[in-house]
This record gives structure tokens, C-alpha cells and sequence, in this order.
């Protein structure tokens, strides 16, 4: 619970109008991010994020990411009917959150919801 906080250090809520629920997925799926640029990805699969999760989680980890792509940090694309769904971070999401490396997470320890 407090390594959530820890991302959303120095973000005004009030000023990027992100939800609490919003930027922890935003640091979630930052840490996948991170992981593909070292194997040379630039996209990320909704599947390989959500694995391991509740439906009621993937639903709120999709939904957030519709957020994010609203205001346009991540991109989302789905070439077909029931295939896999890609994002990836617009240069929008490095303006916002950077590089920043050092607040990686274990995924299979984080809670969405807490």
C-alpha cells in the first residue's frame, strides 16, 4: 500500500486530475514498460498484464488504461474482434512520469485495489 504512494510522490492530484486508482495503474503498468524496453518491445499485451489477476481486476486495469489513452499517455490498439489488445506509452507519458526506474514493483504483490 505505501509503495503505491511512493510513485505518486510529488504528483499533485489537483493538477493532473488522475485518479489515486489511476496512477497506481499507471505505475503498474510502468514496470511492464520498463521490462519490454529491455527486450526491445515497444507494445504491451493486455493479457501478459492482467495474468494472475481477478476479472475484477483486469476490468479496472482495462478501464484505467482507457483513462490514461483519453488523455492521451498510452495508445491502445486491437487489430480484430477477441484478439490481443496493445498499448504503449505516447511521449506524453515520459513528460509525466519519466524514465523513473527506480520505483519498479513485484506484480504478483501489488493490489490494484488497496
Amino acid at each position: 500500500m505505501y509503495q503505491e504512494a511512493e510513485f505518486c510522490e510529488g504528483v499533485n492530484p489537483e493538477l493532473d486530475g488522475f485518479s489515486v486508482r489511476t496512477r497506481k495503474v499507471a505505475r503498474y503498468l510502468h514496470r511492464h514498460f520498463t521490462v519490454c524496453n529491455s527486450c526491445r518491445e515497444e507494445e504491451v499485451n493486455l493479457l501478459e498484464v492482467a495474468e494472475r489477476r481477478t476479472k475484477k481486476e483486469s476490468a479496472m486495469l482495462f478501464y484505467e488504461t482507457l483513462v490514461m489513452k483519453t488523455r492521451g499517455f498510452v495508445d491502445v490498439k486491437r487489430a480484430d474482434p477477441y484478439s490481443d489488445i496493445l498499448f504503449w506509452k505516447r511521449p506524453k507519458w515520459e513528460q509525466m512520469w519519466g524514465d523513473d526506474t527506480a520505483h519498479r514493483v513485484n506484480s504478483e504483490n501489488m493490489s490494484l485495489w488497496r
